[in-house]
């Protein structure tokens, strides 16, 4: 069960795979929104960890362009804000780039150590030590746990906890997944997504999902529903991948006044 969730993610290029610190792992992704009323948002963006030499495998260079603190990239799931808003998105996107140390590992589980900066005008120190395992809940079930304590120079301590329960039907996958992030400066976030994951051919695959996300405190803010596909397939070789993805969001648990996106995706994967 946990092999054909590993294959899956690694097909999505899923951010887990590449904060392996023992491993060496690149991709860069250009993505085209489209949006309603025919606007369009467009970027580029990279993300990897290369093994330094002489190290063993256990030190190595990171740089970060994507959010990779949630589930689900909550600037696609919230769509735009409001200008006149004062509340930002509780970790906006951002480049990070610092060392990555790997402290333990076993079958169990992996214990890993980033330590870098925000790379901007106002630079802004980043340290995350975060721990990650695997359990087998019977024969049909699996339990991919991740923890971590984090320390982000403007908004103070915080932590990050993910869940992911997952059951496997032939080789199609079903991911309910639960996340919560909180900070010293911020209200405590949640997000529950429930993914469904089909294979279509041997170099294409559906994934179905559904999410519903809040930001918990004394004034609950941006709830949300949202509805999305993503179809993704292998172009070339095993490290050109092309994905479209259409979604809808329903704000403010309201059935009017929805966001419709579709989003392509051109994405090439070094070190696979």
């Amino acid at each position: 069960m946990l092999d054909l969730s590993d294959r899956i993610d690694n097909f999505f290029g899923d951010v887990r795979l590449d904060e392996n610190a023992g491993e060496t792992r690149y991709r860069v992704r250009t993505e085209l929104r489209l949006l309603e009323g025919g606007e369009s948002e467009f970027r580029t963006r990279i993300r990897g960890h290369a093994i330094l030499p002489n190290t063993k495998k256990r030190l190595g260079l990171f740089l970060e362009s994507f959010r990779s603190d949630f589930l689900t990239d909550l600037g696609n799931l919230l769509g735009d804000p409001a200008q006149e808003e004062e509340q930002q998105s509780l970790l906006p996107e951002e480049d990070v780039s610092g060392l990555r140390a790997a402290l333990f590992g076993s079958d169990r589980g992996h214990l890993s150590l980033d330590g870098g900066v925000k790379l901007s005008s106002d630079p802004q120190a980043r340290v995350r030590l975060r721990w990650r395992e695997d359990h087998e809940l019977g024969d049909t079930w699996s339990l991919r746990f991740i923890q971590s304590l984090e320390y982000r120079g403007e908004i103070g301590y915080g932590e990050r906890t993910q869940l992911r329960f997952e059951r496997t039907f032939d080789q199609r996958l079903l991911r309910l997944a639960i996340e919560g992030v909180w900070f010293e400066r911020q209200d405590l976030e949640a997000l529950l997504v429930t993914s469904y994951f089909l294979p279509l051919d041997d170099r294409t695959l559906l994934r179905i999902s559904g999410d519903i996300r809040g930001v918990l405190g004394d004034d609950p803010a941006r709830t949300g529903v949202g509805l999305g596909l993503g179809l993704r397939r292998l172009l070339h070789e095993d490290w050109l991948f092309g994905e479209i993805a259409p979604r809808v969001f329903y704000p403010e648990k309201s059935i009017h006044g929805s966001d419709v996106s579709v989003q392509l995706v051109l994405e090439v994967i070094f070190g696979r």
